[in-house]
């Protein structure tokens, strides 16, 4: 090298022609760096990790309509923090595959190239169902499968989904809500009969919006979700299927019909959760809401819930109604919530004025200080444990089932389940049921909590005696 640069040198001829070949090079560079800066193209596409669990191994991806690039000051910019991600971020289709789940970024970057840190802690859950830290990185997909059933629902079906709105009942069920002492109910609900027609489901659900968009959260869920499950119920059905037949048998049993249900909910709250993530005119950061839903096939019952809602029961026994809790309330006062969330480095605590109301914080700042353990939404604390994961519960309906109520924690945190199973069942109409509980529900927030401002309530009754033969699409949201 050194004798190469020697002979040039000491030729005057060479020593020109090489000057003038390495300003002709920087010249050019200078022009293609100058006009790099000023292309939209060159933005970088970033991909990163959404901190939640359940990865499953095959690619899907939730379309969006159109692609925005974010300002600095987007309040979602604060889920990136511990990404350490530089750059002019751009929200993309959010896709799923072997390595997690995530946007899906340029696929002439490599990892290296769009993200400064080596590796970036998730919080997962493994295959024994409980949660841990897990070191990786999201790479691009580089090879999706076939989209989701979702995508490929025409506008008849879309507009299928649309249900009526609401806020009455009949012999079948009954649903209210009443809205509490803030500017706005927050509360949504949904009843749906022929849910999926070829197999006579009815769709019931609540959904209890938190935050400064709470109440668009629970309407967002309330419109899209029952399409989600729809068609993850479908791809469930049909995966299974395909698998069962290619072994020669198709295994119709009770328990593989319940397995549908349960994979179906997973993989709908999951997408659901992540299709808020790309609503730019939501803030699901620091906005959630929590969803109960119940579905009726036949003489079964499968409840899915994320959050403080909950169902119960009526059960016949000799001349009284006992009631029977279907749910959990997910909060952190549950021990098991609460493990998970500090494993997360979250806190659990309560307010002084409120010793007996756990709720999870940051770990380095007195926020938000949310009331349950699981939501939609509520991105700045799914690092921390908060997950939208349902627990999914199922009843045989046997002949002392008589009626199943559905509530927001705005009613069972006044009334307690013997008070609400016998308020509806003194109902003079089936229609007026849900209001009746309501209408008892205000009563007692005054008595009990005069000095306090009154929650949202929100109720269904779906009773299980009845005939239902004729299609009814009914739906109830405060939002609208």
């Amino acid at each position: 090298m050194c004798s190469c640069l020697s002979f040039i040198l000491e030729n005057p001829s060479l020593n020109q022609k090489w000057m003038s070949f390495g300003h002709f090079i920087s010249v050019v560079f200078n022009a293609f760096h100058s006009c790099c800066q000023h292309l939209p193209g060159a933005e970088i596409e970033l991909l990163f990790p959404l901190n939640e669990e359940l990865y499953p191994p095959q690619s899907q991806i939730v379309p969006r309509n159109h692609t925005i690039v974010t300002n600095t000051d987007d309040s979602s910019n604060k889920l990136l923090n511990n990404s350490k991600v530089r750059g002019n971020l751009r929200r993309r289709n959010i896709s799923e595959s072997h390595s997690g789940v995530g946007y899906s970024a340029n696929a002439q970057h490599t990892v290296g190239e769009t993200l400064s840190g080596k590796h970036t802690n998730t919080c997962e859950r493994d295959s024994g169902g409980d949660v841990h830290t897990n070191s990786h990185l999201l790479h691009a997909a580089e090879a999706m499968k076939q989209e989701n059933e979702i995508d490929q629902l025409n506008t008849a079906r879309q507009n299928e989904l649309t249900v009526a709105v609401l806020n009455e009942g009949n012999d079948i069920f009954s649903l209210h809500s009443h809205q509490g002492s803030k500017w706005v109910n927050q509360d949504s609900m949904l009843v749906w009969q022929n849910f999926i027609p070829s197999e006579c489901a009815t769709l019931c659900a609540v959904f209890d919006g938190h935050g400064p968009d709470g109440h668009h959260i629970s309407k967002r869920l309330r419109e899209n979700l029952p399409g989600i499950l729809a068609s993850c119920w479908r791809s469930a059905r049909f995966s299974s299927f395909a698998a069962r037949s290619n072994h020669g048998y198709v295994d119709q049993s009770d328990n593989e019909h319940l397995w549908l249900w349960e994979e179906a909910f997973h993989r709908a709250f999951k997408l659901m959760d992540r299709q808020l993530l790309g609503d730019e005119d939501v803030d699901c950061v620091n906005s959630g809401s929590t969803a109960l839903t119940l579905v009726r096939q036949g003489d079964d019952i499968m409840i899915a819930n994320v959050g403080d809602s909950r169902a119960v029961l009526a059960v016949r026994f000799a001349d009284s109604l006992i009631p029977l809790q279907l749910s959990v309330d997910l909060t952190p006062n549950l021990p098991r919530e609460a493990d998970r969330i500090l494993r997360c480095k979250g806190r659990v605590l309560a307010l002084r004025k409120d010793p007996f109301v756990k709720r999870v914080w940051l770990p380095h700042d007195n926020s938000p200080g949310l009331a349950m353990a699981r939501a939609f939404g509520d991105y700045v604390l799914k690092e921390y444990g908060v997950i939208s994961t349902p627990e999914v519960t199922h009843r045989h309906i046997s002949k002392n089932d008589k009626f199943v109520v559905i509530a927001t924690d705005g009613v069972w945190n006044v009334l307690s389940n013997e008070v609400v199973v016998n308020t509806v069942n003194d109902a003079p109409r089936r229609c007026d049921a849900a209001q009746a509980v309501v209408d008892t529900a205000a009563r007692a927030w005054k008595e009990k909590h005069p000095d306090d401002k009154m929650d949202d309530c929100s109720v269904v009754c779906l009773f299980l005696d009845s005939e239902y033969s004729r299609p009814i699409q009914a739906s109830s949201s405060s939002s609208d």
